[in-house]
C-alpha cells in the first residue's frame, strides 16, 4: 500500500527559502544534486523572483513515471520494516550510485554514505523518499522560462537516466547539458574537480 505522506517537496523548498530570506540573498545561481535538484524546482516555481539561473546536478524537471513510483513505495515498505531492511536498502541504494569502477576503488566511501543513512530514523528516511515519489512534473514550466538551466548528468548514472533527462535540454530557451562520463550519479565524490569547473564556466 502506499506510504501516507508526511513530507513534502513543499516543506523542504519553504526550508530553503527560510535561509534565503533570512541571509536577504537575490539574484541566487540556484543548484541542487538529486532530491536538491527537484527542491531546487520546487523553489524556482513558487519564487522565481530569486532565482538567476539553476543548476540540476543528477537530477532533472520530470516527476516519477508509474513504473518508478511503485519501485519508490516498495522501497518505502522494506526500510520501514526494521533496520536490518533499512541498512540492505541503503547497501543497494548506494553500491548503484557510483560507477562500477569507483565503488571497487572507493568502498570506504561507499560505506560511509551507508551509515550516514543508518543514522538517519526510518521514518524520516521513507518521508523524504515518499516526497521525491510525489514531486510535480516540470516540464511546462522549464519550457517557458527564460532563466538559464544546466543539467550536469553522468553516463553511467542509474538514478537519473541519461536518455531520459537528456529530452529535457531542448525544452528552455536558454539551456546548457554537461555529461560526465564514466559517472555515476554522485560527481562530488567521482569527479569534484570537473564538476566544479562545468558549474563556474556555466555561471559565467
Amino acid at each position: 500500500h502506499e506510504y501516507t505522506p508526511t513530507l513534502t517537496m513543499d516543506d523542504l523548498g519553504n526550508a530553503v527559502m527560510d535561509v534565503i530570506r533570512h541571509e536577504q540573498l537575490t539574484d541566487i545561481h540556484l543548484m541542487g544534486h538529486s532530491m536538491g535538484g527537484y527542491t531546487s524546482m520546487n523553489i524556482f516555481e513558487r519564487f522565481p523572483e530569486y532565482i538567476k539561473t539553476i543548476t540540476l546536478v543528477h537530477s532533472g524537471a520530470s516527476a516519477d513515471g508509474e513504473d518508478k513510483f511503485k519501485m519508490r513505495q516498495k522501497s518505502i515498505q522494506l526500510m520501514l520494516r526494521g533496520e536490518k531492511e533499512q541498512q540492505v536498502f541503503l547497501k543497494a541504494l548506494f553500491n548503484n550510485f557510483f560507477h562500477p569502477t569507483f565503488v571497487n576503488e572507493h568502498k570506504q566511501i561507499v560505506s560511509d554514505y551507508v551509515n550516514r543513512g543508518m543514522e538517519l530514523p526510518k521514518e524520516h528516511l521513507a518521508a523524504f523518499y515518499n516526497a521525491i515519489a510525489h514531486r510535480k512534473d516540470y516540464n511546462e514550466l522549464i519550457t517557458n522560462t527564460n532563466t538559464p538551466i544546466h543539467w550536469i548528468l553522468g553516463t553511467h548514472d542509474t538514478a537519473v537516466a541519461l536518455d531520459t533527462a537528456i529530452t529535457e535540454v531542448s525544452k528552455p530557451k536558454v539551456a546548457a547539458v554537461s555529461i560526465l562520463d564514466a559517472c555515476g550519479h554522485c560527481a562530488m565524490e567521482e569527479n569534484p574537480k570537473l564538476l566544479s569547473e562545468k558549474i563556474i564556466a556555466f555561471i559565467q
